[in-house]
């Protein structure tokens, strides 16, 4: 992650969990990081498209998209 702040782009995250999103964007903040973090459920495929829209609203596009979700 400090990789990709440190060249400038966007850092989103998105979880299931907002206490664990806002515990990540406390850490992060903390070593200069913005994270910009968005609690849903990635299983609630409406969820999903409604967050995907709001974060090209904001921020036009997605270059790199790092798909971290296991089902267990």
């Amino acid at each position: 992650m400090k990789h990709f702040a440190n060249k400038n782009y966007n850092l989103i995250l998105i979880s299931k969990s907002s206490k664990k999103l806002i515990s990540l964007k406390k850490k992060f903040s903390k070593k200069g990081i913005n994270l910009h973090v968005y609690p849903v459920d990635i299983c609630k495929v409406h969820e999903l498209k409604k967050i995907v829209k709001k974060i090209l609203i904001k921020f036009e596009r997605i270059d790199i998209l790092i798909n971290n979700a296991g089902i267990w």
